[in-house]
């Protein structure tokens, strides 16, 4: 694993493919591939969701994200996104776009711009904050 300080130095120096690390990402995001996930993901990962996406506030660590995924199963019948841009700052991503879903429970369809942060540790996804608008 690499630390910190030298996946920030890989970042810099263009050697950690983003765009390919956002691809892959929001692709299995997308499929709910909870073990992909994971694979990507350091062992305490944060998630801190979009309000309007999930029942609880803030998911840590493999088991929350579990939880993370289970609960969009509950609320929505589909839940995807697709990034527009992505910007990277040190160690953060930025990556903003369009977010399409239909609710679970009145089937109603939503197509919101979101925006999300991933934060990197040692070349894995260590956070995932996210916003949306409707």
């Amino acid at each position: 694993y690499l630390s910190h300080a030298q996946a920030r130095e890989e970042f810099e120096r263009g050697r950690i493919d983003v765009d390919a690390l956002v691809a892959r990402y929001i692709e299995v995001f997308n499929r709910r591939d909870v073990d992909a996930i994971l694979a990507l993901s350091t062992e305490d990962i944060e998630v801190v969701p979009a309000p309007i996406a999930t029942e609880e506030a803030r998911y840590v660590g493999r088991e929350g994200t579990v939880a993370f995924f289970e609960s969009i199963e509950r609320l929505w019948v589909e839940l995807t996104v697709a990034p527009d841009e992505v910007l990277v700052e040190g160690d953060r991503i930025l990556v903003s776009g369009m977010a399409h879903t239909i609710g679970r429970i009145d089937n109603v369809t939503v197509d919101a711009e979101f925006a999300m942060i991933l934060t990197l540790r040692d070349g894995k996804l260590a956070s995932r904050v996210g916003e949306a608008t409707c």
